[in-house]
């Protein structure tokens, strides 16, 4: 259903609680107008609808992990802070208090 503006205000503005005046936004007519209705006033068309991404299986998820550029010879340059972070993104929590040799040696156990 079009809308069209009072017949005293010929340029009155559409809102969605009325018809108001263009310059001091007056309400000149109190009636409601769906966001719908004030696009098709101003011409717009309407905008077509997005398609959703489908949910995400578990396998698909596992297929998707970025693999870690971490080698394991690049294991032994690194501070066992360094050790630690990387044992983390693998889902693995190194104890620091042993010595650098054996924490190298759980992450290879696990990349």
């Amino acid at each position: 259903m079009a809308i069209l503006p009072p017949n005293f205000q010929k340029d009155a503005v559409p809102t969605p609680s009325g018809w108001r005046h263009p310059r001091t936004n007056e309400l000149l007519v109190s009636r409601k107008i769906t966001s719908d209705q004030i696009d098709e006033f101003y011409g717009v068309k309407p905008t077509v609808a997005m398609l959703k991404e489908s949910p995400t299986t578990m396998e698909e998820a596992k297929a998707e992990l970025i693999v870690d550029d971490t080698l394991p010879s690049e294991l032994g340059s690194m501070t066992k802070i360094e050790l630690e972070a990387v044992g983390r993104e693998h889902g693995v929590e190194l104890d620091r208090r042993k010595n650098k040799a054996d924490l190298i040696q759980e992450l290879k156990e696990v990349l």
